[in-house]
């Protein structure tokens, strides 16, 4: 019910903004975003609360797209270096 209620008013707010859009589209996008930034695909399911890492799996081609070509930096926090490029899961 209340559900049924949350997707009624998005569906009403995205209208009166003049967007188009759903909350699932709203979901895709999350989803697809922690892909590119290269969130690893588990830990994704576990956001979206898939019970099957099958269905997740569509959010690859982006994680694999996006994350290759990041470049290094390199920042001093103290005495240490840290450096910040891709990280190994």
């Amino acid at each position: 019910q209340s559900e049924h209620r949350l997707y009624k008013r998005f569906a009403a707010l995205v209208k009166e903004l003049g967007m188009k859009g759903t909350l699932h589209d709203l979901r895709h996008t999350f989803a697809s975003h922690l892909a590119m930034e290269g969130v690893p695909i588990p830990v994704i399911k576990e956001l979206l609360g898939h019970s099957d890492i099958a269905t997740t799996m569509i959010y690859s081609t982006f994680h694999r797209i996006f994350t290759k070509p990041r470049s290094r930096s390199c920042h001093f926090y103290r005495d240490q270096i840290v450096t910040n490029g891709p990280v190994s899961y």
